[in-house]
């Protein structure tokens, strides 16, 4: 007996100290359409529902939520990763749509099914938070919550024709940008007629090399619309161009480089182009 106790307890703080070191649930999540239907070049979008339990600690950067898509051998083919709108907050829901999207520049993804994975982790340390879901974990706080359903038909959209200075498709920086055209100089995408009202939505960053600042600045406007937005750096900025069908060309999206600061000229780069019929 006296041999036996030893091993008793040993036991019992083993099962303890497991226990004590599993990580509870930080927030519950849902996403919704757990199927989403995505063409080739089209947007759709995927809403997200935050109930945050517990606070995350430490975070060496910024809290943000990545969203994969897998295919059949779980190999990743596109990322969709995204900041949270709000500060973390236990008690305070957080509720916002994300657009996934099959640029225009961008090869499509073969007709089939896929996996969209979801989880949160920070940016800075590259640690994960474990998550309540109504679905399965696949990974390390990696969670399958919903599948993305690509058609054999391309989805009707615009026709989209490049003027000026643009170079040649050439492959992007990650799998959220698959592949971008960049631009010297002055340019355009002449916009035909879409085959519904919806929207052109085009996303643009500044090209730099060696770690370089953005000092340049580019200004997108189009000749259907009176917005003008300024891309400034290396972040995606985007410009939704709202459509309605039309005889013949229904728009002139330009670019125009402003001024560089310092003389020094950085070309801008399109790094999505794709369209979103309006919803119903």
């Amino acid at each position: 007996m006296r041999r036996a106790i030893p091993v008793v307890i040993l036991g019992a703080w083993v099962l303890a100290g497991a226990a004590c070191g599993r990580s509870r649930p930080v927030a519950s999540l849902s996403v919704e359409p757990v199927t989403v239907n995505l063409p080739h070049p089209a947007v759709a979008p995927m809403r997200f529902r935050w109930s945050p339990t517990a606070p995350l600690g430490r975070v060496a950067g910024k809290p943000r939520v990545f969203v994969h898509v897998l295919d059949g051998g779980r190999r990743l083919l596109r990322t969709f990763d995204h900041p949270l709108p709000e500060t973390w907050t236990p008690g305070r829901p957080q509720d916002y749509e994300i657009e996934l999207y099959q640029s225009a520049i961008a090869e499509p993804l073969a007709a089939g099914a896929y996996e969209i994975t979801v989880g949160l982790y920070d940016d800075g340390e590259k640690k994960r938070w474990p998550l309540q879901v109504d679905g399965e974990e696949v990974g390390r706080q990696e969670y399958r919550l919903a599948t993305l359903v690509v058609p054999a038909a391309p989805a009707p959209a615009p026709t989209f024709e490049f003027s000026g200075g643009w170079r040649a498709v050439e492959p992007g920086s990650s799998k959220q940008v698959v592949a971008r055209r960049c631009l010297d100089g002055e340019g355009g995408i002449s916009v035909g007629a879409p085959p519904s009202s919806g929207t052109v939505r085009v996303a643009s960053s500044i090209l730099t090399s060696g770690g370089a600042p953005a000092v340049a600045r580019w200004t997108v406007s189009a000749s259907c619309s009176p917005l003008e937005v300024s891309v400034t750096g290396t972040e995606l900025t985007w410009v939704a161009v709202p459509l309605a069908p039309a005889e013949g060309p229904a728009c002139e999206i330009r670019f125009l480089p402003a001024a560089a600061a310092g003389g020094v000229s950085q070309p801008l780069c399109l790094e999505v182009l794709a369209w979103r019929p309006a919803t119903p």
